[in-house]
């Protein structure tokens, strides 16, 4: 007897960000779902600024395929994706920031093709809500989230229904980054912060009241920052009287895999400044690595119950220079706490944001959306693109998408999002957003 096929899920993510968290997190679920039950490929889209070949050196340990676009249109991201689910055929596709997926299983399933649509969430942003408000009813069979405030707003502000509404949290490698060889303290605090160069999120123009603050307490300290994004040169300008004086050091990003050895074997604390996180991934690492965490009260923390106070962290709220200083002035004077928490830490993560947990949760989430009914849109609610130029209002958008083709005329993307846009939806009220979540993570789990 022949072996029994492995039902397949294939995961579309863009290209463009291979140093990202989210890369992370498909590196290694991918692979580790076959021991589940679970065959997962990854449809990487590709184009001017989406790299597939620079993503699949980053991660070869993928089975990856390449999603093109010839045109670059709007019509032409929908039919290279249902082209690819038609080739592929797999059981389940899951969305990672690519919003023509949704459109793409429609039109494959019109055709007859039996598969399940899902949503992978991993921001709480108003923008994927809305896009996850407009495709539960027409045939999203499925979100999961990574963090439990996630959930919570996927049915409270984005209506769908709880039973549909799946957790998986991230993962790291426990063993991996509890093996890294730490280098004993012997001089100033040493603090690393890691992640997007970016305010509205991460707070990165905090650091510099902070670091003033620091100073006014007398705290002997090193701060490296680590990472890239759009306020790295506005951030380099405020940072400047501690960059030369040596008591900060922007680094630059740096591969995921380096994170270990490179930073935390070399840090005693890990600052995180954010506003809202519903990991954040940099936190678990830094724990697995035996690395002390100060903490923002960031929204996504509540619910989630991670986190907690004078147990495996110290926390304070959010923009406040002062008490973050005060914490880690604490954790400078006091080797047992930072060793305490630190301990604290690695036990956290072992039990439940581990690899396997997080791998498992995904396996047992997939299984059940395969147990569920799927949800089918009528077929009056799809529309064509909206029409991207001349040619698409003299011919209709398909027949125009089809000269486009035989053409070889390309639509030209200022980045990668326009080129392969993550969501649909208009501008969205986030601060109103935030404060409802800010109100839900309030409360008790």
């Amino acid at each position: 007897m022949s072996p029994p096929t492995l039902p397949t899920v294939l995961f579309v993510t863009p290209s463009a960000y291979p140093l990202g968290g989210v890369a992370v997190w498909l590196d290694y679920l991918a692979p580790a779902l076959f021991a589940h039950g679970w065959r997962a490929k990854v449809g990487l889209v590709a184009g001017r600024w989406h790299d597939v070949g620079a993503y699949g050196a980053a991660y070869p340990g993928l089975e990856a395929l390449a999603i093109e676009n010839p045109t670059g249109s709007a019509e032409g991201r929908i039919r290279a994706i249902a082209d690819t689910l038609r080739r592929e055929r797999p059981d389940v596709v899951v969305a990672v920031n690519i919003v023509d997926t949704y459109a793409a299983v429609r039109r494959v399933r019109r055709e007859g093709q039996p598969i399940k649509a899902v949503m992978a969430l991993h921001g709480i942003a108003a923008d994927l809500l809305g896009d996850l408000r407009r495709e539960a009813p027409l045939g999203l069979d499925a979100v999961v989230a990574t963090n439990h405030l996630a959930c919570r707003l996927c049915v409270e502000h984005a209506g769908v229904p709880p039973k549909r509404v799946l957790y998986a949290p991230y993962g790291v490698d426990v063993d991996a980054f509890g093996a890294v060889q730490r280098t004993a303290r012997e001089g100033p605090l040493r603090i690393v912060w890691v992640g997007r160069l970016e305010q509205d999120q991460k707070r990165v123009h905090d650091l510099s009241a902070i670091l003033a603050a620091l100073d006014a307490r007398g705290v002997d300290y090193r701060l490296r920052i680590v990472g890239d994004g759009p306020e790295r040169s506005a951030l380099s300008a405020v940072l400047a009287p501690w960059l030369e004086r040596g008591r900060a050091e922007l680094i630059g990003a740096l591969p995921p895999a380096a994170l270990a050895a490179k930073v935390y074997a070399h840090a005693d604390v890990l600052l995180i400044t954010s506003s809202w996180e519903t990991g954040p991934i940099v936190a678990w690492e830094a724990m697995a690595a035996g690395v002390a965490v100060v903490s923002s009260r960031y929204v996504g923390r509540g619910l989630e119950g991670a986190l907690r106070e004078g147990h495996n962290s110290l926390l304070f709220p959010i923009g406040s220079a002062d008490e973050a200083a005060e914490m880690l002035a604490q954790l400078a004077a006091d080797e047992a706490l930072r060793t305490r928490l630190a301990d604290a830490g690695r036990a956290l993560v072992r039990e439940r944001y581990s690899v396997a947990a997080s791998v498992r949760s995904w396996a047992q989430a997939l299984d059940a959306v395969m147990a569920m009914p799927t949800v089918d849109a009528r077929p009056d609610v799809e529309r064509w693109p909206a029409a991207a130029g001349r040619l698409d209002r003299w011919l209709g958008v398909g027949r125009a998408e089809t000269v486009r083709r035989m053409l070889g005329r390309r639509h030209v993307h200022a980045g990668p999002g326009g080129e392969w846009p993550h969501t649909a939806s208009e501008i969205e009220d986030e601060p109103r957003l935030l404060r409802h979540a800010a109100q839900l993570d309030a409360e008790q789990p």
